[in-house]
C-alpha cells in the first residue's frame, strides 16, 4: 500500500492556476528575443541557467518565489518570506514544490484543502520558467501512478483527518490498536487548523504558570448553567436538549490530561488562564502539525485523497468502510470498528439548503471537506440525525481573495458595526449568536461594516496578532469618518454620527444605546486614522450532527448503540457547546478509541 510520504505528494482535484506576475530583481536574468526558447535555451540545454523570481498571488498575501536552474533542470525553489497559513499553507507549498522537483515539471495537481497557496507556487514556478527560456507546456508529464488499491483489513478504520479523527487515531495507536485514517482531502487538519485554542484545568503548564484555575473550575464553566465566559458560555448557544451533564463533566475532568499529551507529544502549547494557544498564537496549526508529525515518526497508515464512500453493515453492525482511491477505483477497510470523524456540514449549500435554509448561500470559514458526508453516511447505516440546525456563527466576517475570515476577535477589541446608514444596529457583544446573524441579514444589502480606530488596528492588524484578518491591505483607511465611509459606500454624515455618539459611550464605559459591554468598549474613535470593512456573516461550526452516547456510540433511532460504529468531533450532536469546540473534539476523539479497546476486549 501507499505509505505515508508518497501519499503526502499525492493531490488530486486540480484547479486553474492562480494569478501571477513576473517580479525580476538586479540580479534576475531577463530573457531577451535573442535568448529565446528557440535560440539560446535551444542551442544549451532545456533552460539557461540562472536564478528567476516571480510574484505569486496566495491566499494571505502577495510572495515572491525564486527559482534557481541549470541548464538542464530545475535545482531549487526558495518559497521566502510569505503569510500563507501555517501548516495548511505552508506545509502545502512545501508538497508541491516537492512535486514540481521531483517530476521537473509544473503539471503537478494542486493539493485538495489548499488549492489557492499551492496554484500560487505552481503559477509562479510556471513564470520562472518561462524567464529561463523554456514553454511549462513542453515539460514532462508526471507519470500516473502505478499502485493497485485492494481491501485490508485493521482493527479500526477512522474517517476524517481533523482534530477528532487526529487524536483517534494516535490514541488507538498507544492503546495498541491497529488504524487505518483515511482523509478526502491531500492534507491533514480539516477546519482544526484554523482553531483558535483550547480549554481546561489542572495542566501542568497552569501550575509551572502559578495560575489557579483547577479541574473544579473548568467543570463548573460546562456544567453549571449560571457560567457565562470566554465565549459566552453554553447552554443557550447548545439549544434545549443538546446538552448533557455526564458529557460536560466527563470532558471537564478529560480536558487537562488533553493539553499535557499534547505537550507530551511535542505541540508548542502556552496558556493566559484558562485558554490555550499554540506558541502563542491560534493552536490549530501547531495542534495538526504535532499529530501530523506523530503519524509520521510512528508509521501509522494514513492514506490521504481517499474519500469514504459508505459504512458497510452486516447484520446491523459496522464492519468497515468502503472507500474512492486517488485513482478513482473503490475497495474496502473492514474493521472491528468505525470512527466517523469528518466534520460538519457547512461547506455544502445542498446540506445548509435542506437543514438550515435561512442560511442558503452564506459563506463559511470551514474546511471544504466538511461536506456533511459522515452524517449522511451515519444516518444511512442507522444513525439519528438531529439539532442539524444549531450551530455557531460568526456575524460579522469579511471576504477576502475568495476566503471567509472571521472578525470576531476585532470586535473583541472594540471594533464597531454599522449599517449602509452608518449607524449602530445590534449590540457587539452578541457576535457568536444567532440572533446578531439575523440582524446582519435584515440590514440593507443584507450585510454591515466593522470599523476600527487606530488602537484598535494596532493591535489587531499586527503580524503576530492571533486574528484571521490581520493584513492591512484588506481595510480601506481613512483620516475622517466621512473619507471613510466614501470609501466604503455608505453614508457620511450617519458615520460621523454613530463615531462621535460612540466615543461618547466608551469614555463613561456605558453603551445606553444597545447595551455593549464597557470591557469590549476599548476603542473611543478620538482620532484617525480610521479603518473599515464590508462584512458578512460566517457559519463557524455545526453544534447537530450524529446522535451519540457518552462513549461516542453512534445510536440508532431506538436509542441503542448502533455496534462498531462511533463518531467524534462536529460530525456529532454536541453534548456542550460555546467556546469548547476544539476541546470537546480532541477528547471525542481520544474516548472513541477508548471505548473501542474496551469493546474488543471483552
Amino acid at each position: 500500500m501507499k505509505k505515508w510520504i508518497s501519499l503526502l505528494l499525492c493531490a488530486l482535484l486540480a484547479i486553474g492556476m492562480a494569478a501571477c506576475t513576473i517580479t525580476p530583481t538586479p540580479e534576475t536574468p531577463v530573457q531577451t528575443p535573442a535568448e529565446s526558447p528557440d535560440s539560446q535555451a535551444a542551442q544549451d540545454g532545456a533552460f539557461v541557467a540562472g536564478t528567476y523570481q516571480a510574484t505569486a498571488t496566495g491566499h494571505n498575501g502577495d510572495f515572491t518565489v525564486t527559482v534557481e536552474f541549470s541548464k538542464d533542470k530545475i535545482e531549487r525553489i526558495d518559497l521566502g518570506d510569505h503569510k500563507e497559513s501555517q501548516y495548511l499553507g505552508s506545509h502545502a507549498m512545501d508538497l508541491i514544490c516537492e512535486q514540481i522537483l521531483a517530476n521537473q515539471s509544473v503539471d503537478v495537481d494542486t493539493i485538495a484543502g489548499a488549492t489557492v497557496s499551492t496554484a500560487a507556487v505552481r503559477a509562479a514556478v510556471s513564470s520562472a520558467v518561462e524567464q529561463a527560456g523554456a514553454n511549462p507546456g513542453d515539460m514532462p508529464a508526471p507519470a500516473a501512478p502505478s499502485d493497485v488499491w485492494e481491501d485490508v483489513t485493521t482493527q479500526v478504520v477512522i474517517i476524517g483527518g481533523g482534530s477528532a479523527g487526529l487524536c483517534a487515531v494516535v490514541e488507538a495507536n498507544e492503546l495498541g490498536l491497529d488504524a487505518i485514517l483515511v482523509e478526502q482531502l491531500g492534507i491533514l487538519g480539516g477546519s482544526s487548523v484554523r482553531a483558535a485554542y483550547l480549554q481546561a484545568g489542572g495542566t501542568r503548564l497552569q501550575a509551572e504558570n502559578n495560575i489557579a484555575y483547577s479541574v473544579d473550575d473548568y467543570k463548573s464553566f460546562l456544567a453549571d448553567a449560571s457560567q457565562a465566559g470566554f465565549g459566552k458560555g453554553n447552554h443557550d448557544e447548545a439549544g434545549a436538549g443538546l446538552f448533557q451533564q455526564d458529557t460536560a463533566v466527563r470532558i471537564a475532568e478529560m480536558a487537562g490530561e488533553n493539553i499535557d499529551w499534547l505537550q507530551d507529544l511535542g505541540a508548542p502549547i502556552t496558556v493566559t488562564h484558562n485558554i490555550f494557544w499554540g506558541n502563542g498564537n491560534r493552536i490549530g496549526p501547531y495542534l495538526v502539525e504535532t499529530m501530523a508529525q506523530t503519524i509520521q515518526d510512528r508509521g501509522i497508515d494514513c492514506r490521504l485523497n481517499t474519500r469514504a464512500n459508505e459504512v458497510i453493515m452486516e447484520n446491523g453492525t459496522a464492519v468497515g468502510v468502503q472507500v474512492e482511491a486517488p485513482d478513482g477505483s473503490f475497495y474496502n477497510i473492514y474493521a472491528d470498528a468505525v470512527v466517523l470523524a469528518t466534520g460538519g456540514y457547512n461547506a455544502s449549500q445542498d446540506m445548509i439548503s435542506q437543514y438550515n435554509p435561512k442560511y442558503k448561500g452564506a459563506p463559511t470559514d470551514c474546511s471544504k471537506g466538511s461536506d456533511g458526508s459522515g452524517m449522511l453516511m451515519g444516518e444511512k447505516a442507522g444513525g439519528v440525525l438531529a439539532y442539524m440546525d444549531v450551530g455557531n456563527y460568526h456575524p460579522f466576517a469579511l471576504m477576502w481573495r475568495g476566503a471567509c475570515r472571521s472578525l470576531a476577535t476585532v470586535i473583541d477589541q472594540g471594533a464597531i458595526a454599522v449599517n449602509a446608514e452608518g449607524k449602530r444596529f445590534v449590540n457587539e457583544d452578541t457576535r457568536y449568536g444567532e440572533a446578531c446573524c439575523d440582524a446582519v441579514m435584515a440590514q440593507t444589502g443584507g450585510t454591515c461594516y466593522v470599523i476600527m480606530d487606530q488602537s484598535t488596528a494596532e493591535r489587531m492588524l499586527a503580524p503576530e496578532s492571533a486574528n484571521t484578518a490581520n493584513l492591512e491591505c484588506m481595510y480601506e483607511v481613512a483620516q475622517s469618518p466621512e473619507e471613510l465611509a466614501e470609501k466604503l459606500g455608505i453614508d457620511p454624515e450617519g458615520l460621523a454620527k454613530t463615531i462621535q455618539t460612540y466615543g461618547t459611550y466608551a469614555k463613561n464605559g456605558e453603551d445606553t444605546e444597545l447595551g455593549r459591554s464597557a470591557k469590549t468598549m476599548a476603542a473611543n474613535f478620538e482620532a484617525g486614522p480610521y479603518y473599515g470593512v464590508r462584512s458578512t456573516i460566517n457559519l463557524h461550526t455545526n453544534h447537530g450532527g450524529l446522535v451519540i452516547d457518552i462513549d461516542m456510540h453512534v445510536l440508532d433511532k431506538e436509542n441503542q448503540p448502533i455496534p462498531g460504529l462511533y463518531a467524534a468531533g462536529e460530525v456529532a450532536a454536541t453534548h456542550i457547546a460555546g467556546a469548547t469546540t476544539l476541546t470537546l473534539s480532541v477528547a471525542e476523539g481520544r474516548i472513541a478509541a477508548r471505548s473501542i479497546q474496551a469493546a474488543l476486549q471483552n
